[in-house]
C-alpha cells in the first residue's frame, strides 16, 4: 500500500486532505481516531500523556470490531 510508504507528515496529511473520520474511540491513554480513506481505513493513535502520535492503516473489517461495539442499534429494531 502506497500510503504506509509515505513519512508520518505525508501520511498525516493525506488523512487531512482525503480522510473521512469515522469514529473515535479510547483505550488506555490513548485516543484512537478511525479515517476511511478511498478504500482503506487509517487509525490514529494519539497517546495523550506525551503527546506521541502513530498511524497505522488497514484494508480489511477486522480491525474494526473494537468500533461495531460503539453503534446503537437501538432504533432501528
Amino acid at each position: 500500500m502506497q500510503f504506509n510508504r509515505l513519512t508520518e507528515d505525508g501520511q498525516s496529511d493525506v488523512i487531512c486532505r482525503k480522510g473521512v473520520l469515522i469514529s473515535l474511540r479510547k483505550e488506555n491513554e490513548y485516543r484512537i481516531l478511525l479515517y476511511q480513506i478511498d478504500s482503506f481505513y487509517a487509525e490514529v493513535f494519539y497517546h495523550q500523556a506525551n503527546n506521541v502520535i502513530n498511524i497505522e492503516s488497514f484494508s480489511g473489517t477486522d480491525r474494526l470490531q473494537p468500533y461495531l461495539k460503539q453503534i446503537d442499534l437501538a432504533g432501528i429494531l
